[in-house]
């Protein structure tokens, strides 16, 4: 399943809520973010791959400001960690495919 695209912070925590037994794996990107824009297309490859473990969502920080403030994201992209609402239980900040992968694999299963 690809990423959902929420355009406010409601529909945001409606879509972590939404995700149900699964974890949310949320990106934390802009569009003029050029290191999230070089990560698409293995992005891609990574909701395919993970289908069965997370819900993906992408969240631009240019529609839902609140996000970015309310989990300190600093960087982009930054990749935030959901079990159900509230807290995030992982955060890593940056764009080498690699590390994004391995916080994704070695998260799936907590």
């Amino acid at each position: 399943m690809p990423f959902s695209y929420p355009e406010n912070v409601q529909d945001f925590f409606a879509a972590v809520a939404a995700a149900g037994e699964k974890k949310s794996f949320v990106q934390v990107s802009a569009a003029w973010c050029g290191p999230c824009q070089l990560i698409k297309d293995d992005m891609a490859t990574l909701t395919a791959e993970l289908d069965a473990s997370y819900a993906f969502i992408y969240v631009d920080v240019d529609k839902c400001p609140e996000v970015q403030e309310a989990f300190e994201v600093c960087s982009m992209p930054t990749f935030l960690i959901f079990k159900g609402p509230g807290a995030p239980i992982g955060k890593y900040e940056g764009g080498r495919f690699e590390n994004i992968k391995a916080f994704a694999e070695e998260n799936k299963d907590k």
